[in-house]
């Protein structure tokens, strides 16, 4: 299909122009000290484990703030923009597999007009700068009460391949409706809600905050039940709050881990809660050979996650999937990167 040719490169010189003013700069910050550990998680966003240390991403303006808390972190980039601009023009061929904010709303459309039976696009509000939120909405029509679970992939903008993982499994899905009976079942026995773009913002920038903003610390939780939500997550838990989800997964990139709640406290979940949370993620991440456990065990503290505020306003099964390796990487690697994850999102689907 046409929009699938749109080259992420060219897609992002547009956006970076309506967007010079705000820069996010990565750091490494070496250290197995536990109580810096701690003070990084809850200031900072820990993009990523590397060697003996974390990858720490943040608006640039912040950088005193970090030399504060370490003043060892080392500078890896100072606009992490420019790694796309570079593998664009080191790679030829790299973007040209990857959807721009644009092409994803038309895809998802276009499902739902090629299989009207079972696939809608439900419109759920707009984000800050007045981009639409939807979510694809996958279900049979026979009348049983299905169990509702829900998809999420972009929280982070810059986390790219996340929103074509999403896609690629839901073009699975819709193909084989009538032609395979396993995912014919998935669909006939749920209600699937797949949001490939939580950030439209830190989307078309290709920034992991959103206005300054990290998305995945922008919920409610119970440490701060009446926090200030930017408008994409705001809309996103009302439309939750109007569902009845029984299992979420927030697709990320790339620790290689499937983690369970609680992030903002070194807490378990309830006792009753917990066996499910930990039989259910350890099968997850077995099926594809990644590390799993407790978010703030394996993580780190993170104080506002989605996974967290599904959990605690409708006991939602709620999981953090982190995809292996890179946020963007060539896009001739995508195709095998959707068969690596497809069996446990497929069990997640079966699961309930």
């Amino acid at each position: 299909m046409p929009h699938r040719l749109i080259a992420l490169g060219l897609c992002l010189l547009s956006s970076l122009a309506a967007a010079t003013t705000y820069v996010e700069s990565a750091f490494y910050v070496e250290t197995a000290d536990p109580a810096l550990l701690r003070r990084l998680h809850e200031q900072f966003d820990m993009e990523e484990r590397r060697g003996s240390g974390y990858v720490v991403v943040i608006p640039s303006d912040r950088a005193p703030e970090l030399r504060q808390v370490a003043p060892t972190a080392r500078l890896l980039e100072s606009d992490t923009r420019e790694a796309f601009r570079r593998r664009d023009a080191e790679q030829p061929g790299w973007s040209s597999g990857y959807h721009d904010f644009d092409s994803v709303q038309s895809e998802l459309q276009q499902i739902a007009d090629t299989y009207p039976r079972i696939a809608a696009v439900e419109n759920y509000g707009s984000s800050e700068d007045g981009r639409p939120l939807v979510a694809l909405r996958l279900a049979g029509w026979n009348g049983d009460p299905k169990p509702e679970l829900m998809i999420t992939a972009a929280t982070h903008g810059d986390e790219v391949t996340t929103v074509e993982v999403v896609l690629g499994l839901v073009q699975e899905l819709v193909r084989g409706y009538g032609n395979d009976d396993r995912l014919t079942a998935m669909i006939d026995k749920h209600v699937l809600y797949f949001i490939p773009v939580v950030s439209p913002d830190g989307y078309v920038r290709r920034t992991r905050y959103t206005n300054g903003v990290d998305p995945n610390r922008n919920y409610p939780y119970p440490g701060q039940p009446d926090r200030q939500s930017n408008a994409a997550i705001a809309n996103e838990v009302k439309w939750f709050a109007k569902k009845k989800i029984v299992g979420s997964l927030d697709f990320h990139s790339n620790l290689a881990t499937v983690m369970y709640p609680w992030a903002y406290t070194s807490q378990r979940p309830d006792a009753a809660d917990e066996p499910k949370f930990k039989q259910l993620c350890r099968e997850l991440a077995n099926l594809v050979g990644y590390q799993a456990g407790l978010i703030s065990d394996v993580f780190g503290i993170a104080q506002g996650s989605s996974a967290d505020y599904w959990y605690w306003k409708n006991k939602t099964l709620s999981f953090g999937y982190e995809i292996d390796g890179d946020v963007a990487p060539s896009a001739s690697t995508l195709p095998a990167l959707v068969r690596r994850n497809r069996d446990a999102v497929w069990h997640f689907i079966e699961s309930f």
